[in-house]
């Protein structure tokens, strides 16, 4: 049974409005929505997914499923503003890197308090935890540079 926890509630939240953003996309191909129609509808519907992965991000996680949905919805984040280099705004930079800080505290904060000293976390969870380790570093800005 999958624990229900305001970060679960958030990305079910969040994979309805993607469903809804895609079966917007598939009718205005098939021509069922004018493109001005599609338009106006199609940045509603991103606003919602851009408010709902911000929320994700910035709950705290109290499931070791919650830490990896927040980092997800980071290395998203991440990858967009990241990904358009020199085109990125400070703003944009800005708003990542306190992403950034108040996802990884939380997260960490989270992971310290699911295992007790006396347990060793998991095959599995020890890799999710290998490979949050490698995207931070990705995450964290560069010395002097953006």
């Amino acid at each position: 049974m999958i624990m229900t926890t305001p970060t679960r509630h958030l990305v079910l939240m969040l994979d309805t409005v993607r469903e809804r953003q895609e079966a917007l996309d598939a009718a205005e191909k098939r021509n069922d929505l004018s493109h001005v129609e599609w338009a106006s509808a199609s940045r509603v519907w991103s606003r919602q997914q851009q408010a709902l992965s911000c929320a994700i991000i910035a709950e705290p996680p109290q499931t070791f499923d919650d830490v990896l949905a927040v980092l997800s919805e980071l290395a998203g984040w991440h990858e967009l503003i990241t990904g358009q280099g020199e085109d990125a705004t400070e703003r944009e930079l800005r708003d990542l890197h306190e992403m950034t800080r108040v996802a990884v505290a939380n997260c960490t904060q989270r992971l310290a308090s699911l295992f007790r000293p006396d347990e060793e976390p998991t095959e599995a969870q020890r890799s999710a935890l290998s490979w949050i380790s490698k995207q931070t570093k990705q995450w964290l800005p560069a010395e002097g540079g953006r």
